[in-house]
Formats: C-alpha cells, sequence, structure tokens
C-alpha cells in the first residue's frame, strides 16, 4: 500500500514512524507534512526534514516541562524521538557520520526525557557481557514489587531500544513486565560501544535472562521471548538453548537469511559467492552506484563490520536456525505476512522445524496488516497475538482490569488503578443478570459493574438504528482503588481512561449542573436549551465533578444500599 512515495523503501520508512500512532509515538499529519519536504531518492532532505521537525517539537515539550504541563511534554517527546531515530535512518552507513550521531543522541535524550512522565514506572537497564554490555529499559505495571510474567524484546537490524516503546507500553498494559534492549550490532551498543552484529545470540541471551530472573518483580516461571524483523531470526537461535523461557513469539519468522538473500542477487554473485577473484568483488561493488541498494547494503555493511559487499554476502551465511529450531522446547507462536518483503515467507520453513508446540499465523492485506511486521497495522500483532497468545500458550491469567492515566495537566504523574474485585449474581428480569462490557483504550473489555454505582456512570450500547444509548449503572458489590499522585482527582481523567465513553448520569450528575455530558478532555453540549448551562468555564466544572466523585466514593452514601455501604468502607485514597 503507498502511502506518499513512489520509492517502496521510503514509502516504508514513512509508514513505519505513521504506525506508530496508537502509541503516541507518532502523528499523521505531522508525518505528511514531513513527506512535503522529502525528495524522491534524497536522503539528505530525509534528514532535514525529520530532524527539523523533530527539533521544534523538543523544543515545544521543554517548554511544556517548564510549565509542567506533564501531558503535552510527554507527547512531544516522544514523537520528537521517533522523528529523530527517521532522521539518522538513512546516515547508518557511515558509524562515524556526525548527522548520525547527533540525530541518535537527541532521540535518546528525547525517549528518556518523555520517561518521567509516563504513567507507569520505567528504568534504564544495562547488562554486562563479556567485553560489551547490552543497554534496555525495564517497565512494570506499578513498582510495587510484584512479580509478573515478563516480555523480553530485543531490537531489530536497524532499529533501537527506545523505538521499541510501543511493545512496552502493550506488555505493561496487559500486565506484564517488559525489558526491551539493544544487543550487539544495534543501537547504542552499535553507535556508542561498536560491537558488531553477531549470529550466535545463543550466548548472548542468556546473561539477560539472568539478570532478570534475579529482580523480585520477574516471575521467572513467565518469561516470554518476543523477536520481530531481524530477530525474528536472532530469537529462535536464543530460545534453543534457553529452557528458562515459558514461550517464544517471532514475526515474522526467519530460518536461513543467507538463503533469503541469495535468491535474490544476479546468478553472476550467487553462483560466484565462494569465488576469491576481483572480477566477483567487483561485480558486487557495482550494486552500490544504485542509490537503492547503496541504501540497502551499506548499513548492513556497517551492523557487521564488513568492508565490502561480498565480505557481508558472506558473513550472512552464518545466520540461520538450521541445527536450532529442532532443539526449541517451549511454546512457539510464528508469524508470516502475505506481503512481507523482508522475510518472503521464511516463517513456513521455521515452523515446520519446530518440534515444540507451535501455532503459525499468516497475516493478509485484507486484514489491514500488509507489509513487514504487519505495517501500519502494529495493535492486531500486538493485542490479538503476541499478547494474547502467549497468555493462552503458557498459563499466564488475565491480570484484574486495569488502566493508567496520563500525567495531568500540573505536570505530576498521575495513575489510576481500576480494580474490579467481584461481581454478585443478582438476577433480572427477562433473560436473567447479563454483564455489559466496555471497551478500554487498549482492546481490553471492562465489565460496567466494576464501576462505582454511585457516579452513575452509563453504559453505551448501540440500538438497530446505529445511535449511541446509555443506561445507568446501578449495582452497588465493587470495590475501587484509586492511587492518585496530586492534589486533585479529576472525573475527566476517569472518563478518558474507559476509552472516553464515561458518562455522568442520575441525580449525582444532575446535582453537578450536567446531565448526559461526555468528557473527551472538554464536556460536549446536550441537545435544547436547558443545556445551554454547559458552557460555564471548564475548571469550575471540573471542581464540582471533584466534589461529586469525592463524595460518591468517600462518603459511600448516596443512592447504596447496605450491602454497597459495607463495601463502600473499603475505598481509600492513597497520595505518595
Amino acid at each position: 500500500m503507498r502511502l506518499v512515495f513512489d520509492d517502496p523503501d521510503f514509502d516504508g520508512q514513512l509508514q513505519r514512524s505513521v504506525a506508530k500512532e496508537p502509541y503516541g509515538m507518532a502523528n499523521l499529519g505531522e508525518c505528511l507534512a514531513i513527506a512535503n519536504h522529502i525528495g524522491e531518492d534524497d536522503t539528505e532532505s530525509w534528514f532535514d526534514a525529520f530532524a527539523d521537525f523533530a527539533t521544534d517539537l523538543r523544543g515545544a515539550a521543554e517548554q511544556a516541562a517548564l510549565r509542567e504541563h506533564g501531558v503535552t511534554a510527554r507527547e512531544e517527546f516522544l514523537r520528537a524521538s521517533e522523528y529523530y531515530r527517521n532522521a539518522f535512518f538513512y546516515q547508518r552507513g557511515d558509524l562515524d557520520a556526525l548527522r548520525l550521531h547527533e540525530a541518535y543522541e537527541a532521540h535518546r535524550a528525547c525517549f528518556q526525557a518523555a520517561i518521567r512522565y509516563l504513567a507507569f514506572p520505567v528504568e534504564a537497564a544495562t547488562v554486562p557481557e563479556e567485553d560489551f554490555y547490552i543497554a534496555g529499559y525495564f517497565a512494570a505495571p506499578t513498582d510495587d514489587g510484584t512479580p509478573r510474567p515478563t516480555l523480553v524484546v530485543p531490537s531489530g537490524y536497524d532499529s533501537t531500544a527506545e523505538e521499541l516503546y510501543p511493545a512496552m507500553a502493550a506488555a505493561v498494559e496487559h500486565g506484564y513486565n517488559a525489558f526491551v534492549f539493544d544487543g550487539p550490532g544495534q543501537g547504542s551498543v552499535l553507535y556508542k560501544q561498536r560491537v558488531t552484529m553477531r549470529p550466535d545470540w545463543e550466548r548472548v541471551l542468556p546473561t539477560v535472562i539472568d539478570v532478570l530472573s534475579s529482580r523480585s518483580d520477574v516471575d521467572n516461571a513467565r518469561i516470554v521471548l518476543l523477536g520481530r524483523s531481524f530477530a525474528g531470526l536472532l530469537a529462535p537461535r536464543a530460545a534453543a538453548h534457553e529452557p528458562r523461557l515459558a514461550a517464544l513469539v517471532v514475526d515474522p519468522g526467519q530460518y536461513d537469511m543467507g538463503a533469503a538473500m541469495l535468491e535474490r542477487l544476479p546468478a553472476q554473485i550467487a553462483d560466484r559467492l565462494d569465488e576469491d577473484s576481483p572480477e566477483v568483488e567487483a561485480y558486487a561493488n557495482v550494486m552500490l552506484d544504485h542509490p537503492r541498494w547503496r541504501r540497502f547494503f551499506l548499513p548492513r555493511m556497517a551492523a557487521h563490520g564488513s568492508t565490502n559487499v561480498l565480505d557481508y554476502l558472506r558473513t550472512l551465511r552464518d545466520y540461520h536456525a538450521k541445527g536450532h529450531a529442532e532443539l526449541i522446547r517451549c511454546p512457539t507462536l510464528v508469524c508470516d505476512n502475505e506481503e512481507d518483503a523482508v522475510s518472503t515467507l521464511q516463517g513456513a520453513t521455521l515452523y515446520d522445524h519446530l518440534s515444540s508446540p507451535k501455532s503459525y499465523i499468516r497475516f493478509a492485506s485484507a486484514e489491514g496488516a500488509a507489509g513487514h511486521c504487519e505495517g501500519l497495522n502494529q495493535p492486531i500483532f500486538t493485542r490479538v497475538c503476541s499478547i494474547g497468545w502467549t497468555r493462552r500458550s503458557s498459563g499466564i491469567k488475565q491480570p484484574p482490569s486495569q488502566a493508567f492515566c496520563s500525567p495531568d495537566r500540573s505536570g505530576h504523574q498521575a495513575r489510576c488503578l481500576l480494580l474490579a474485585t467481584k461481581q454478585k449474581n443478582r438476577p433480572r428480569r427477562g433473560r436473567g443478570r447479563r454483564k455489559r462490557r466496555l471497551c478500554t483504550s487498549r482492546g481490553e473489555t471492562l465489565a460496567a459493574s466494576a464501576l462505582p454505582n454511585r457516579l452513575g456512570v452509563g453504559v453505551l450500547r448501540r440500538g438497530r438504528t446505529g445511535h449511541h444509548r446509555h443506561r445507568a449503572q446501578r449495582s452497588s458489590h465493587e470495590a475501587v482503588v484509586h492511587q492518585v499522585l496530586g492534589q486533585q482527582i479529576k472525573l475527566s481523567l476517569l472518563a478518558r481512561q474507559l476509552n472516553r465513553v464515561g458518562y455522568l448520569s442520575g441525580r449525582q450528575g444532575q446535582k453537578a449542573g450536567f446531565h448526559c455530558h461526555r468528557f473527551n478532555g472538554i464536556p460536549r453540549l446536550g441537545s435544547g436549551a436547558a443545556h445551554n448551562d454547559a458552557l460555564l468555564n471548564f475548571r469550575s466544572q471540573e471542581a464540582k465533578l471533584d466534589q461529586v466523585l469525592i463524595q460518591s466514593i468517600g462518603s459511600g452514601s448516596a443512592g447504596s444500599n447496605k450491602a454497597g455501604d459495607k463495601e463502600s468502607s473499603n475505598f481509600q485514597f492513597h497520595s505518595k
């Protein structure tokens, strides 16, 4: 699918940034605006367009941080980090290039600046190896030290640990820890330490697992390895010799990188690869005269420490899972894509060589998932396949419904943890009690009965005509724990947390001066003259909402029955 550029490489890298929009690392409008300043096959204008836009965003983020506008700072730091990464993408052929190092340092700095505004704890972490150290980030849903399943995610051929933030955020939201990192030939290990790529990841991963297993907040029986892109080859090599893994996920699965490369080369090179002659070497180096092949080979040669194309092609023959895939014992999910020009459906070959419990998925363009690693449709892999399959295959239970609020406008990092603790099977008229469910921000479902009944939170329902209706859910057997950092508890945060479907209705809402208004950052008007009062100042509205929330949850009196009053004593407010 073409987005802007005729060159499939340029267009693919633009789509790579756009695909991060669901995770706050890009914006479609911004990416299209950047693309307007890029010429076809012009890598210099590519760098200038992305770097200039990222610099402006970084300045705005720094100003927002000074004003303690945490949400704005986080969003703009994350997008600036991604745009800096894309800026230096075509500079990687020369590891001494000044532009590469300046943009890479800015890429890291912006991501690390965004960390302090995230709604979950993230810490920079290093793992010492024999002659270098692995650099990455460890994230957890909370910092309470509870042992949790952990997703281990290495970088790919040209990615960085910072670029793996979407995998980190998705894992945390599903109740996992996540450790994303750069290994040999990747990110900081390549650019800062000059340690090049190596195929024997069975010697790299064990140290990572050793360090993770020593942490009290990691469930050693639930460590899952996820390899995407080039890591779809490295991860099986590592998993074959690591018995402590609960599951392995590769997307796309790759079995023999060297053989796949030789199939794409002219016969004059592929058939004479082992010849040590100036003629073959000269023929191979001719490919560097073509701009597209030059962009393809030079960064890979640098990552492998190769001095010429022929040396790189010979080195690549060591990158395979032959004799290793058969040794994997943990449940394995192999993904493929019918339009992935990188793996060329090697996932099916890897799948055939597995003797462990295994599953295979081939994504199709009809699902909107065309391209390498599902292209623009990243959530279809993250939610449905990676997290969902891993939970089923390795026995990881679904965590309690939870959601994380973004930092509020004052810059304080607020975290709202919503726990649905229990439900009573109270019969209803007609077909009996039926759970109504709300969609949270990333695809999970939350039982409507998990919401405090005294807030009168409405449940969205779609009728046959396609219009939304709402009903007030009035149950009284829920416990809600709100952990808030800061001075105010904002109901608007709770509304946004529930996928922006929170409605304030019933007596409490009417007492506050609002009736069935939807809060999506600002209140929306109702219909009719009776709703003209909704044009009140937004800050005064929030103050009233605060009182409604405190009275409804804190007092536990309005509109409750005996059972509700008994359980409302469990409500506690914690401030740090």
